[in-house]
């Protein structure tokens, strides 16, 4: 990863950077231990659902412990991603420096869908308007600009 600058990681459906939820699991009573007698009062053996990180997190985890370097997760996973930015989707997985050179940024999002952060030649570029559903803009400043 030497010449990467970001390394983002994700998974299906990535809802929660935190912590997920396992299965409930029935753990025996430290103190009675399991004596084989079973007096049907199961639920007081069941101390609820795991806590456990989801696969994009434990992943993250790893690599940036293993390069030191940042690694971002993506909330909501894939299908998330490419329901709000279709226009992203790819199936290249390697990028030659020379590609990744040549590509054009889009504004940051201020408000998703709402409000973006951009400059002029992202202002003035019709491709970033159509995918991003840009309606109107509002110029901030120092110079006046022929918008």
């Amino acid at each position: 990863m030497e010449c990467v600058k970001y390394c983002v990681v994700y998974d299906n459906n990535t809802s929660s950077l935190e912590m997920g939820m396992r299965g409930n699991h029935s753990h025996e009573d430290e103190e009675g231990g399991d004596d084989g007698d079973d007096d049907g009062d199961d639920n007081t053996q069941d101390h609820g659902p795991d806590l456990v990180p989801g696969p994009a997190v434990v992943c993250g985890r790893l690599l940036t412990h293993l390069t030191r370097d940042p690694v971002h997760i993506l909330r909501g996973g894939y299908e998330r991603f490419t329901a709000l930015y279709h226009f992203f989707r790819t199936q290249k997985i390697i990028w030659m420096p020379q590609e990744l050179d040549a590509f054009q940024p889009y504004p940051i999002e201020i408000i998703p869908g709402k409000v973006f952060l951009g400059n002029l030649s992202q202002a003035c570029n019709p491709t970033i308007h159509k995918d991003l559903k840009i309606k109107a803009h509002v110029n901030i400043s120092m110079a006046s600009t022929p918008l």
